[in-house]
């Protein structure tokens, strides 16, 4: 009889003593509720220098400075602070004589369970009457045309110049969709400065894309249209940006293609050095190579600058690396059509090629025994490439195979061992057609980008009129208004007060499919 009392009693304590999920309700979805605060909303002729809010549980505060908008902008850092259920709310400024303030929480109060985030404007004036006019609009990437978020946008009462402090007298940011709003306005004219603020200073900084109006906006006209086109001011002086180095020796940093190329100076007076370098122009960057014998790793020059200022750079020295192999590409094939060329990457700088070191065969077909046999490519030096014919091959499968010694810099040679490149020579019914039916004039800059970002410049008029053919694959498809005939973008000048070059983007991705032609109506 014990041993059964004992075993149930055993049995209980161990049915007390499982860990089991406790089951909770449902989620809690619900944002928090405002409940109250000590400075009613909408208030007139209020001065003061913070406030109260009072919600139904306990919030948190998150993100200040990219979610909370105070509009005209303080001087001074605003201070919100969450205790428990509430949310202080602070600043030190003195406030402008007859202003609408209006101050734009968006997602920063949030509930400490789920996050929730509450949504809450609050109004005031130091005056006798709250402004009541709206403008909006939305800031677009100009190169793009896609929708900036956080882009800020504020309301000047002179122009925008780029050499002084600008003090906005409105200032918001725009959302996901790009878009923007400014309530509460006065009847007055303003100038408009849309930016993205990188750094979170609240003030545009050198380097971030901008776009100004050169006319004022009145508010009294309340426009809901605005499009802010942010772009690279191009007047801005030449910078030298963050120095990288490539596997041969290169050091390279960004460079405005429309910027003159820098003259390198010796680093100091006493030094005397020859010419052994070389500088080349990639797009939009320069490329230096130190090519001399040294003792030091890295040799120390001095920039000059078009504007006259000057800059130092230490160039590394690698003279071994010219033997090494350039091609470190991973994936070595590459897709042409029939008599396109065919471009392969090189160091630089490339004196020259040795076109018997380059040779091409077609593969075996199948069914085929008999094997195919090696022979010389035409091949020929375009800048940093080297460019291999592929006139009077019919469409297939190639190897393409560049033997040791197959380039060279004056007696220093590069290659030492065998590269093989795979090269399919893709025939009509490989390729598809495109053709474009637009009011978009032919004589801009047409471009088509791939997924890598590789971009090739097109004839807008044959692309209009007959249509042209193309690799299968998945493009953008870009025309800009070319104003100064560069085959470039050209963002806002400042300095010369010119707005940047409109850019016009097919709104949907162009997908290209072999033995496919298709017309685009774009309007």
């Amino acid at each position: 009889m014990r041993l059964v009392v004992f075993f149930c009693f055993a049995l209980m304590l161990w049915g007390c003593a499982q860990i089991k999920m406790v089951e909770g309700g449902e989620k809690d979805a619900t944002s928090p509720i405002l409940l109250s605060t000590d400075v009613q909303d909408s208030l007139l002729n209020w001065k003061g220098q913070g406030f109260v809010l009072t919600w139904d549980e306990y919030v948190s505060v998150q993100d200040v400075v990219d979610q909370i908008t105070f509009s005209p902008p303080l001087q001074y850092p605003l201070s919100v602070v969450a205790k428990g259920k509430k949310v202080y709310v602070s600043w030190t400024d003195t406030l402008r004589k007859e202003t609408t303030y209006q101050v734009d929480f968006g997602n920063s109060i949030v509930d400490i369970t789920e996050g929730n985030p509450a949504t809450l404007t609050r109004i005031w004036s130091t005056g006798n009457v709250l402004d009541s006019l709206e403008i909006s609009g939305v800031v677009l990437n100009g190169w793009s045309g896609a929708p900036v978020e956080k882009a800020v946008v504020q309301l000047l009462s002179g122009p925008f110049d780029l050499e002084k402090i600008n003090k906005p007298n409105y200032q918001v940011k725009s959302d996901k969709e790009g878009k923007f709003s400014f309530h509460c306005l006065p009847s007055a004219s303003f100038y408009l400065l849309a930016f993205e603020d990188k750094n979170k200073s609240g003030r545009w900084e050198e380097g971030e894309w901008l776009d100004t109006d050169m006319q004022m906006h009145l508010t009294s006209d309340e426009e809901t249209d605005i499009h802010c086109v942010l772009s690279q001011n191009v007047g801005v002086e030449p910078l030298l940006g963050e120095v990288t180095v490539d596997s041969a020796g290169w050091a390279s940093w960004k460079w405005d293609p429309r910027w003159g190329m820098p003259q390198m100076m010796p680093a100091s007076k006493d030094e005397v050095w020859e010419n052994n370098w070389d500088m080349n122009r990639v797009k939009d960057s320069i490329l230096v190579q130190w090519v001399g014998k040294v003792d030091n790793a890295f040799h120390p020059f001095k920039l000059k600058f078009e504007n006259g200022k000057t800059d130092s750079i230490s160039i590394p020295v690698f003279v071994e690396r010219w033997k090494r192999n350039p091609y470190l590409e991973k994936g070595r094939e590459r897709k042409v059509m029939v008599n396109q060329k065919v471009l392969i990457p090189l160091p630089t700088p490339t004196s020259g090629v040795q076109g018997n070191k380059w040779l091409i065969k077609k593969e075996n077909e199948k069914g085929s025994e008999k094997p195919g046999e090696f022979l010389s490519a035409a091949v020929v030096l375009e800048g940093r490439q080297a460019a291999v014919s592929t006139s009077g091959l019919l469409p297939g499968k190639y190897t393409l195979q560049i033997l040791p010694k197959a380039a060279y810099y004056q007696d220093l040679e590069w290659f030492v061992d065998t590269v093989q490149y795979t090269i399919l020579v893709l025939g009509s019914e490989d390729i598809g057609q495109l053709q474009v039916n637009t009011d978009l004039p032919s004589q801009g800059w047409w471009s088509l980008t791939d997924e890598k970002g590789n971009t090739q410049t097109l004839s807008g008029e044959q692309l209009k009129n007959t249509g042209m053919f193309f690799i299968p694959g998945t493009y953008t498809l870009r025309v800009v208004e070319d104003v100064i005939h560069d085959e470039y973008w050209d963002g806002m000048d400042w300095k010369n007060q010119r707005e940047a070059e409109v850019v016009h983007v097919f709104p949907k991705p162009i997908v290209i499919r072999a033995n496919w032609n298709q017309v685009l109506e774009w309007k």
